[in-house]
């Protein structure tokens, strides 16, 4: 569904609005962050008072014996750590406590739902951000420069990646100007057609009936860490005249 209007400017984050480049940045310094906590405790296990846990050392090096293992060094992951077995007993205890001072919970509340409700399955697919797929809510204006998503017309140069702007917009299709390839200056108007997903992980197999086209993006690489050198490929739209992305231009 195209809608009139302009995004608002200010709001603009390239490092936010790149999709699962997104994601995989923040699993990265998720396992960094993790990896440092892990660093740390290996080598300050003297401060975490490790010799309190002696006879789990001599526990392990009695079944290494019994089955011809070698023990390796013993690292001790302390309650402080959120996910180990420690932490986890740890807030077994306090809920047992809570239970000891307060009495046993008088409500105890579940919520059970089906995957195929109407209401699950709608909210799933328009929550969807797939590669192949334009958005659900696709916001344009006169002036965006948009990608063609499938392959329409080889001899008038409407293939997949092909970049247009558009000029006009109507109801139910669009005026495209093609920028790109032989086409250039090549003035269209593109309706709405049926697009599947190709992805054949997905739960469930619907079409929808869109603009086979999404907002084009420039890519930059970009050095996010001076220490860890690990370029990220950072989509930034420089359809919007944001005062933020001058810097990328010069």
């Amino acid at each position: 569904m195209a809608k009139k209007g302009t995004p608002p400017c200010g709001n603009f984050n390239p490092v936010l609005s790149s999709g699962k480049l997104t994601q995989q940045l923040i699993v990265d310094y998720y396992c960094r962050i993790e990896g440092d906590r892990s660093k740390y405790i290996r080598s300050q296990q003297s401060k975490l008072r490790e010799e309190t846990y002696s006879g789990l050392a001599d526990a392990l090096r009695a079944t290494a014996n019994e089955t011809n293992s070698i023990v390796g060094k013993l690292v001790v992951l302390p309650s402080s750590f959120i996910g180990s077995p420690r932490n986890m007993v740890q807030n077994y205890q306090h809920a047992m406590a809570i239970v000891k001072e307060f009495g046993k919970p008088d409500l105890f509340i579940t919520f059970t739902c089906h995957a195929s409700w109407p209401e699950v399955i709608t909210k799933f697919l328009d929550s969807l951000h797939l590669s192949d797929l334009p958005p659900h809510s696709l916001v344009l204006k006169k002036g965006t420069i948009v990608i063609l998503l499938r392959n329409l017309n080889v001899i008038y140069n409407l293939m997949n990646g092909t970049r247009l702007i558009v000029r006009n917009m109507y109801d139910h299709s669009l005026d495209l100007e093609s920028i790109t390839g032989k086409g250039t200056g090549q003035r269209i108007l593109l309706p709405r057609i049926d697009l599947t997903p190709s992805d054949s992980t997905l739960l469930y197999l619907f079409t929808r009936h869109q603009f086979p086209i999404r907002i084009a993006f420039a890519i930059l690489y970009c050095l996010l860490d001076c220490i860890y050198p690990i370029l990220y490929l950072v989509m930034v739209n420089f359809m919007l005249p944001c005062p933020e992305l001058d810097f990328l231009k010069s």
